[in-house]
Protein backbone atom coordinates (compact mmCIF):
# COMPACT_ATOMS: atom_id res chain seq x y z
CA UNK A 1 0.00 0.00 0.00
CA UNK A 2 1.39 3.17 -1.09
CA UNK A 3 1.37 6.40 1.52
CA UNK A 4 -1.54 8.77 -0.40
CA UNK A 5 -3.09 4.73 0.56
CA UNK A 6 -2.48 4.83 3.73
CA UNK A 7 -3.59 8.95 3.93
CA UNK A 8 -6.76 8.27 2.41
CA UNK A 9 -7.85 4.81 3.45
CA UNK A 10 -10.41 4.39 6.46
CA UNK A 11 -11.10 1.19 8.41
CA UNK A 12 -14.72 0.75 8.93
CA UNK A 13 -16.34 1.10 12.28
CA UNK A 14 -17.04 -2.56 13.64
CA UNK A 15 -21.17 -3.13 14.13
CA UNK A 16 -22.80 -2.36 17.26
CA UNK A 17 -25.51 -4.12 18.41
CA UNK A 18 -26.43 -0.86 20.55
CA UNK A 19 -30.36 -0.09 20.44
CA UNK A 20 -30.11 3.43 21.39
CA UNK A 21 -32.27 5.43 18.83
CA UNK A 22 -29.41 8.00 18.32
CA UNK A 23 -27.21 5.42 17.11
CA UNK A 24 -29.30 3.79 14.94
CA UNK A 25 -30.54 7.06 13.16
CA UNK A 26 -26.28 7.51 12.92
CA UNK A 27 -25.75 4.11 10.86
CA UNK A 28 -29.18 4.50 8.80
CA UNK A 29 -27.66 8.15 7.17
CA UNK A 30 -24.49 6.16 6.46
CA UNK A 31 -22.91 8.09 8.88
CA UNK A 32 -19.59 6.70 10.23
CA UNK A 33 -19.12 3.85 7.77
CA UNK A 34 -16.98 3.80 4.60
CA UNK A 35 -14.49 6.28 3.06
CA UNK A 36 -13.87 9.68 2.46
CA UNK A 37 -13.03 8.97 -1.07
CA UNK A 38 -16.56 8.24 -1.91
CA UNK A 39 -18.18 11.76 -1.65
CA UNK A 40 -14.82 12.91 -3.16
CA UNK A 41 -13.43 10.39 -5.48
CA UNK A 42 -13.04 12.54 -8.63
CA UNK A 43 -11.46 15.70 -7.21
CA UNK A 44 -7.83 14.43 -6.83
CA UNK A 45 -5.84 13.69 -3.53
CA UNK A 46 -5.68 17.31 -2.77
CA UNK A 47 -9.21 16.95 -1.45
CA UNK A 48 -8.69 14.12 0.73
CA UNK A 49 -5.87 14.78 2.68
CA UNK A 50 -6.23 14.39 6.77
CA UNK A 51 -8.88 12.87 6.05
CA UNK A 52 -10.96 12.11 9.40
CA UNK A 53 -11.83 8.59 11.46
CA UNK A 54 -15.23 8.69 9.47
CA UNK A 55 -16.59 8.86 6.26
CA UNK A 56 -17.97 11.51 4.52
CA UNK A 57 -21.45 10.62 3.20
CA UNK A 58 -22.00 10.22 -0.61
CA UNK A 59 -24.34 12.28 -1.94
CA UNK A 60 -27.11 11.46 -4.14
CA UNK A 61 -27.31 13.51 -8.22
CA UNK A 62 -30.92 14.78 -7.08
CA UNK A 63 -31.70 18.34 -5.78
CA UNK A 64 -31.82 21.55 -6.79
CA UNK A 65 -28.88 23.81 -6.41
CA UNK A 66 -28.33 27.66 -6.84
CA UNK A 67 -29.92 31.16 -6.12
CA UNK A 68 -33.11 30.12 -7.54
CA UNK A 69 -33.27 26.70 -5.02
CA UNK A 70 -33.49 29.63 -1.56
CA UNK A 71 -37.57 30.05 -2.06
CA UNK A 72 -38.24 33.63 -1.27
CA UNK A 73 -35.41 33.95 1.48
CA UNK A 74 -33.08 37.15 1.33
CA UNK A 75 -29.73 37.63 2.20
CA UNK A 76 -26.75 38.75 1.84
CA UNK A 77 -26.13 36.19 -1.30
CA UNK A 78 -28.72 38.16 -3.26
CA UNK A 79 -26.70 41.71 -3.69
CA UNK A 80 -23.06 39.91 -4.68
CA UNK A 81 -23.91 39.75 -8.18
CA UNK A 82 -20.83 38.86 -11.11
CA UNK A 83 -17.76 38.08 -8.60
CA UNK A 84 -14.03 37.66 -9.81
CA UNK A 85 -11.85 34.95 -9.30
CA UNK A 86 -10.55 37.16 -6.02
CA UNK A 87 -14.02 37.53 -4.80
CA UNK A 88 -15.23 33.90 -5.00
CA UNK A 89 -12.43 32.53 -3.33
CA UNK A 90 -13.01 34.92 -0.50
CA UNK A 91 -16.98 33.05 -0.80
CA UNK A 92 -14.78 29.43 -0.55
CA UNK A 93 -13.21 31.09 2.70
CA UNK A 94 -15.82 32.17 4.76
CA UNK A 95 -17.46 28.28 3.99
CA UNK A 96 -14.41 26.91 5.27
CA UNK A 97 -14.07 29.17 8.74
CA UNK A 98 -18.10 28.07 8.88
CA UNK A 99 -17.17 24.23 8.62
CA UNK A 100 -14.20 25.14 11.23
CA UNK A 101 -16.85 26.85 13.45
CA UNK A 102 -19.31 24.17 12.94
CA UNK A 103 -16.72 21.35 13.81
CA UNK A 104 -16.04 23.30 16.73
CA UNK A 105 -19.80 23.42 18.30
CA UNK A 106 -20.08 19.73 17.64
CA UNK A 107 -17.27 19.04 19.87
CA UNK A 108 -17.99 21.81 22.61
CA UNK A 109 -21.33 19.45 22.83
CA UNK A 110 -19.05 16.63 22.91
CA UNK A 111 -17.13 17.84 25.87
CA UNK A 112 -19.99 18.50 27.74
CA UNK A 113 -21.51 15.26 27.61
CA UNK A 114 -23.28 15.12 24.71
CA UNK A 115 -24.00 11.53 22.89
CA UNK A 116 -20.51 11.05 21.38
CA UNK A 117 -22.02 9.00 18.80
CA UNK A 118 -24.12 12.02 17.35
CA UNK A 119 -21.89 15.00 18.98
CA UNK A 120 -18.57 13.35 17.62
CA UNK A 121 -19.84 11.77 14.66
CA UNK A 122 -21.19 15.20 13.26
CA UNK A 123 -17.28 16.76 14.48
CA UNK A 124 -15.71 14.51 12.16
CA UNK A 125 -17.85 15.04 8.86
CA UNK A 126 -17.48 18.98 9.33
CA UNK A 127 -14.11 18.25 10.07
CA UNK A 128 -13.84 16.52 6.85
CA UNK A 129 -15.94 19.26 5.17
CA UNK A 130 -13.14 21.85 6.17
CA UNK A 131 -10.42 19.59 4.48
CA UNK A 132 -11.88 19.07 1.63
CA UNK A 133 -12.62 23.17 0.78
CA UNK A 134 -8.96 23.84 1.89
CA UNK A 135 -8.17 21.09 -0.39
CA UNK A 136 -9.97 22.39 -3.35
CA UNK A 137 -8.98 25.91 -2.57
CA UNK A 138 -5.72 25.63 -1.75
CA UNK A 139 -5.72 27.36 1.40
CA UNK A 140 -4.94 25.78 5.14
CA UNK A 141 -7.80 25.28 6.96
CA UNK A 142 -7.29 27.52 10.71
CA UNK A 143 -9.51 29.84 11.91
CA UNK A 144 -13.17 29.52 12.71
CA UNK A 145 -15.97 31.60 12.25
CA UNK A 146 -16.26 34.05 15.39
CA UNK A 147 -19.42 35.10 14.72
CA UNK A 148 -20.88 31.96 13.87
CA UNK A 149 -19.62 30.36 17.00
CA UNK A 150 -20.84 33.37 18.81
CA UNK A 151 -24.30 33.01 18.32
CA UNK A 152 -24.81 29.30 18.41
CA UNK A 153 -22.23 27.93 20.84
CA UNK A 154 -24.61 28.57 24.15
CA UNK A 155 -27.25 26.26 22.01
CA UNK A 156 -24.21 23.42 21.77
CA UNK A 157 -22.79 23.78 25.12
CA UNK A 158 -25.00 21.05 26.66
CA UNK A 159 -25.32 17.34 27.90
CA UNK A 160 -28.65 17.30 26.55
CA UNK A 161 -28.18 14.96 22.52
CA UNK A 162 -31.55 16.12 21.73
CA UNK A 163 -31.31 19.92 22.24
CA UNK A 164 -28.13 19.70 20.82
CA UNK A 165 -29.69 17.65 17.56
CA UNK A 166 -32.41 20.27 17.51
CA UNK A 167 -29.55 23.18 17.13
CA UNK A 168 -27.66 21.31 15.09
CA UNK A 169 -30.95 20.36 12.72
CA UNK A 170 -31.13 24.36 12.25
CA UNK A 171 -27.35 25.20 11.40
CA UNK A 172 -27.31 22.12 8.65
CA UNK A 173 -30.28 23.54 7.30
CA UNK A 174 -28.42 27.45 7.09
CA UNK A 175 -25.33 25.98 5.95
CA UNK A 176 -27.60 24.06 2.86
CA UNK A 177 -29.53 26.92 2.44
CA UNK A 178 -25.88 29.28 2.01
CA UNK A 179 -24.09 26.40 -0.54
CA UNK A 180 -26.93 26.55 -2.32
CA UNK A 181 -26.58 30.23 -3.30
CA UNK A 182 -23.12 30.13 -3.72
CA UNK A 183 -22.80 27.48 -5.99
CA UNK A 184 -24.32 29.34 -8.63
CA UNK A 185 -21.74 32.18 -8.11
CA UNK A 186 -19.02 30.54 -8.64
CA UNK A 187 -17.31 29.31 -11.63
CA UNK A 188 -14.68 26.75 -11.02
CA UNK A 189 -16.24 23.69 -11.50
CA UNK A 190 -14.09 21.98 -8.78
CA UNK A 191 -15.64 23.94 -6.37
CA UNK A 192 -19.06 23.29 -7.35
CA UNK A 193 -18.63 20.08 -7.25
CA UNK A 194 -17.04 20.35 -3.40
CA UNK A 195 -19.92 22.54 -2.24
CA UNK A 196 -22.84 20.67 -4.25
CA UNK A 197 -21.02 17.12 -2.21
CA UNK A 198 -21.40 18.87 1.55
CA UNK A 199 -24.83 20.58 0.91
CA UNK A 200 -25.93 17.31 -0.34
CA UNK A 201 -24.67 15.98 3.23
CA UNK A 202 -25.31 17.94 5.51
CA UNK A 203 -29.23 18.07 4.07
CA UNK A 204 -28.89 14.77 5.29
CA UNK A 205 -27.64 15.67 8.59
CA UNK A 206 -30.34 17.73 9.43
CA UNK A 207 -33.01 14.84 8.90
CA UNK A 208 -30.87 12.48 11.19
CA UNK A 209 -30.46 15.31 13.66
CA UNK A 210 -34.65 15.88 13.51
CA UNK A 211 -35.13 12.31 14.30
CA UNK A 212 -32.52 12.13 17.24
CA UNK A 213 -34.11 15.75 18.34
CA UNK A 214 -37.48 13.99 18.64
CA UNK A 215 -38.91 15.67 15.10
CA UNK A 216 -39.50 12.79 13.16
CA UNK A 217 -43.13 13.45 13.04
CA UNK A 218 -42.67 16.92 11.74
CA UNK A 219 -42.85 16.61 7.93
CA UNK A 220 -42.00 20.15 7.71
CA UNK A 221 -38.96 20.23 9.41
CA UNK A 222 -37.51 17.47 8.11
CA UNK A 223 -38.50 17.78 4.36
CA UNK A 224 -39.47 21.84 4.15
CA UNK A 225 -37.01 23.62 6.96
CA UNK A 226 -37.54 27.29 7.46
CA UNK A 227 -33.98 28.09 6.89
CA UNK A 228 -32.18 31.26 5.54
CA UNK A 229 -28.61 31.31 4.60
CA UNK A 230 -25.93 32.56 6.54
CA UNK A 231 -24.89 35.61 6.52
CA UNK A 232 -21.96 35.49 4.01
CA UNK A 233 -20.37 38.81 5.24
CA UNK A 234 -19.83 38.09 8.82
CA UNK A 235 -18.51 34.24 8.53
CA UNK A 236 -14.92 34.99 7.41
Amino acid sequence: MTESERQTTIEPAPPTASSDPARRALLRAGIGIGTLGALFGGLGAQSVLAAPDDEVEDPADDGEFGPDAIDGQSSTLDTLGDLDAAAQRDLMGAMLAAELATRDLYQSALDAGADPAVSGGMERQHRAYADAISGAIGESASTPSESLLAEWQSRFDTSDTAAMAAAGTELESALVATYEGLIGLVDDGNWVRVMSAIAMAEARHSVVLATVAGQADDLTTLFDPAASPLNIEELS
